[in-house]
């Protein structure tokens, strides 16, 4: 019972904004008797333990009765309370965890460990992305290029792909998407050889992400699509551990909710 309750307080704090929930991949199962997809996010909650350590429990968007179901399924424990959420997890294959993470014996062997703090590399199911940054004299660099590492079974080809996009913002001033911020979430299909970048870029009105598409055998030729997404004070806080690519629907966790927005009709929702 006391487990139980922690989990419902560590819920309260996901509502107010003083505890993350982090979204992974969508779990969808056909419904014989009716014929409606049941869809559901595993994503993980935080709760306080002894010693200033945290766990990561598994829990569920269920989105066909708009609710979160608890589970009492542990995933890993944090001895470092700087760094609690994993730095990517898809809900079922690989974790991407630091050295002060212990998972528990269900999730070890899908468990990558990274040395230090790399906060040039971002991690996706079967793909990095680390960035390169230019040699201006400026204090903060601006990135060049990424340097993929692309996983097919046993082999990992390596690419170079400059995700730069130069636009407009809301005011009409020049912007180029991709040269100070990381992506939120990176993608790579090893059967098709697709690759997704998505970029979040807030404006004093609204926020936009800007989706980057391209293959493997051709991977000069990218393709961007600009979305935008509800303003009206939303708080947005996407990155790889929070966001999820199902299809062509991004969901991204966002204070309260969980938005969906359809890649390809540019459509969203967030209840």
């Amino acid at each position: 019972m006391k487990k139980f309750f922690l989990m419902v307080f560590a819920l309260i704090f996901i509502a107010t904004g003083c505890y993350t929930a982090d979204n992974t991949k969508v779990i969808e199962k056909e419904n014989p008797k009716s014929a409606i997809e049941e869809i559901k996010i595993p994503f993980l909650i935080y709760t306080n333990e002894p010693d200033n350590k945290h766990s990561a429990m598994l829990a569920y968007w269920d989105l066909n009765n708009s609710k979160v179901n608890l589970t009492e399924n542990m995933v890993y424990v944090s001895e470092d309370p700087n760094f609690v959420t994993p730095l990517f997890w898809d809900g079922d294959g690989r974790i991407v965890l630091r050295k002060t993470y212990y998972p528990t014996d269900e999730y070890k062997d899908k468990v990558d460990f990274v040395k230090g703090n790399d906060v040039g590399t971002v991690y996706g199911k079967d793909i990095e992305a680390k960035g390169n940054l230019d040699d201006n004299p400026e204090q903060i660099k601006k990135v060049k290029s990424y340097t993929l590492y692309l996983h097919n079974g046993s082999d990992v080809i390596e690419k170079n792909i400059s995700f730069l996009y130069k636009t407009k913002d809301d005011k009409g001033n020049d912007i180029t998407v991709g040269e100070y911020n990381q992506p939120c979430f990176i993608d790579y299909d090893s059967k098709t050889g697709d690759i997704t970048f998505i970029f979040y870029y807030p404006f004093e009105t609204h926020s936009n992400i800007y989706v980057a598409k391209c293959n493997v055998d051709n991977i000069d030729k990218i393709s961007w699509d600009e979305i935008r997404l509800p303003g009206g004070g939303a708080i947005y806080t996407p990155c790889p551990n929070n966001t999820m690519l199902v299809g062509s629907k991004y969901y991204i966790q966002c204070f309260k909710t969980l938005g969906e927005v359809d890649l390809k009709t540019k459509k969203n929702n967030f209840a």
